[in-house]
């Protein structure tokens, strides 16, 4: 144990809020107690009168023995009457149970206090907050970073705050401590690095920002900025900082888990709608989806979720094993429905085929996005995405074709190719996969364990919109992959996209620059992706060269046919 002591702030230092920021609480807290209000001006004028009563509070209360206010004296001054007949104390216990929920420890930082926790030290923990002491104690002895030993001064219950400079001044007296020896980390400029910088003591500005693509989820919508769209860019904000940093951590959490999540609310949304009671995930690109709708399951008690071991090669040809399987395992009863990544719509053709003709009921399909050489015919289908509306688009690159249906539904399940019997029961044959199983095994678990997370947070985030907030992260995808920076592309390398285990090609070679944009011969599917992987030095001319080229792409889309562009 050395002489120097550690202090370290609390909020958006060592836990952050997977909504954002606490009026996002509000907006949670608003739609538990008004049960999950479609009156979108009840929401706003709860968060109004939280938002009006902490102001009221401060106004009236702080003074100079009195620097900051708890959360009894802000619910004293709420009257929430007009919307609800829940008490304050009642609102007051559920705003500390949704920050509670929303409350996730940031990784970096509770491993550089688990090293100073090993080598003897006891960390103080100061924080200008309302909650009170032993609420905040309970969550960070729960998330790891508070140890016998440690100490916790809230500025609501001592009445001296951080901002004033006060608080430091009652800390040292407190455990007798110089000012010199004393190292305090913490995310706010003025209370955390400028005031006690002032005072003798070393500070270290902790800042946990938006990435470059989740900020770009924001923009797309600057002018009405959802609350919606807010909530999921932090949530994939605290997923991410709950993490180990590597690029497979983040592509998961930027890319994947908004996308498959809002997809997967969308279409139990609208299973529910269609009065659709079974779901099935086709094997093996629907499981990721598969794992994000059980964790929804609780709040569609009447749609039963299965995973269907199916593919294309299993269905096109049918024998009686294959009928006899899909009987099995129930998909013939009514108001049944398949789930698939990326489609051309001939899995539910043939399924529906053998279908009639056994006299069962057809089912419906659900597709993240169809290929334009889809089949047509009067079976019923939804798809978020359509390829050929896309194609042109500047919301859309063709790299994404195989990222989405192989990346993103990477799986550590063999290929089904035909079903066979025994003893009484009809059981899937797999195909051998001589893509490396180990490499797919662990990018697979990495992917569940972000969405996994991911899906928790935004369960309880009460996302209203899940189509529209989509799109703006298929927006954002589609940015990454005419503009992708460098430092997520190491999560694609070793990834080769494939149409079946014996003819694989990789997203990304090693080559140099001037083969990559004069070779004419050898085909790259992501030319933008290759310059960048490949760029070296020369990286940051030429991400603002394709930065350049996309916001010309985007404000004139047809500029080859066009006359009008400006």
């Amino acid at each position: 144990m050395s002489d120097v002591s550690y202090s370290y702030d609390i909020f958006d230092t060592c836990l952050v809020r997977a909504c954002g920021s606490p009026e996002m609480i509000w907006d949670i807290l608003a739609n538990r107690i008004l049960r999950n209000s479609s009156n979108t001006a009840d929401v706003n004028d709860f968060i109004l009168i939280r938002r009006q009563a902490e102001g009221k509070a401060r106004e009236l209360l702080i003074n100079e023995t009195k620097e900051d206010v708890t959360i009894g004296d802000i619910y004293n001054f709420c009257d929430f009457s007009s919307l609800t007949s829940i008490s304050n104390q009642e609102i007051m216990k559920s705003e500390m149970e949704v920050e509670e929920d929303m409350l996730v420890p940031v990784f970096s930082i509770l491993q550089e206090i688990d090293k100073l926790h090993q080598a003897g030290e006891n960390i103080t923990f100061i924080s200008d907050m309302y909650l009170p002491k032993n609420f905040v104690k309970k969550i960070l002895i729960n998330t790891g970073f508070f140890h016998d030993g440690d100490r916790l001064y809230i500025s609501g219950e001592i009445g001296k705050s951080k901002s004033t400079g006060h608080l430091y001044d009652y800390v040292k007296k407190e455990l007798n401590i110089s000012f010199k020896q004393w190292i305090h980390k913490g995310d706010n400029k003025y209370s955390d690095y400028q005031i006690p910088k002032r005072k003798g003591i070393k500070t270290i500005l902790i800042n946990h920002s938006l990435s470059y693509y989740e900020r770009k989820a924001i923009e797309f919508d600057l002018a009405l900025a959802p609350s919606d769209l807010k909530k999921i860019t932090h949530i994939s904000r605290a997923v991410r900082l709950s993490m180990t940093d590597e690029p497979a951590y983040r592509f998961a959490t930027d890319f994947i888990a908004p996308q498959m999540t809002t997809f997967v609310h969308n279409i139990l949304e609208d299973a529910r709608h269609r009065g659709i009671h079974h779901l099935y995930f086709m094997a093996r690109d629907a499981y990721i989806l598969y794992i994000i709708a059980e964790e929804f399951a609780r709040l569609y008690p009447g749609i039963s979720l299965h995973y269907l071991y199916a593919s294309r090669q299993s269905l096109y040809k049918p024998d009686e094993n294959c009928m006899s399987f899909l009987q099995q395992e129930g998909l013939t009863r009514s108001h049944s429905a398949i789930v698939d990544m990326v489609g051309s719509r001939r899995c539910q053709h043939c399924i529906n085929k053998l279908f009639t003709q056994h006299g069962f009921d057809k089912i419906h399909a659900y597709y993240y996005e169809v290929t334009p050489y889809r089949l047509m015919s009067n079976d019923t289908y939804t798809a978020m995405y359509y390829q050929e509306k896309l194609a042109g688009s500047p919301y859309y690159h063709h790299a994404s074709h195989p990222l989405l249906e192989q990346y993103f539904g990477i799986t550590d399940q063999l290929r089904t190719i035909g079903y066979k019997k025994e003893f009484e029961k009809i059981l899937p044959v797999y195909e051998p996969d001589l893509v490396d199983a180990q490499y797919k095994k662990k990018l697979f678990n990495i992917n569940k364990k972000i969405c996994v997370a991911f899906a928790k947070h935004y369960i309880n985030a009460y996302i209203a919109e899940p189509f529209r907030s989509n799109n703006f992260f298929f927006a954002v995808f589609a940015d990454f992959c005419h503009v992708p920076h460098r430092d997520y592309l190491s999560a694609l390398c070793g990834f080769f996209s494939t149409d079946s285990a014996n003819q694989q090609e990789p997203l990304l070679e090693k080559r140099n620059l001037f083969s990559i944009i004069f070779d004419k011969k050898h085909y790259l599917r992501w030319k933008n992706g290759n310059l960048v992987f490949n760029s070296g030095r020369l990286y940051r001319p030429i991400i603002t060269t394709l930065r350049w080229f996309y916001i010309i792409k985007k404000r004139c889309p047809n500029r080859k046919h066009s006359t009008n562009c400006r």
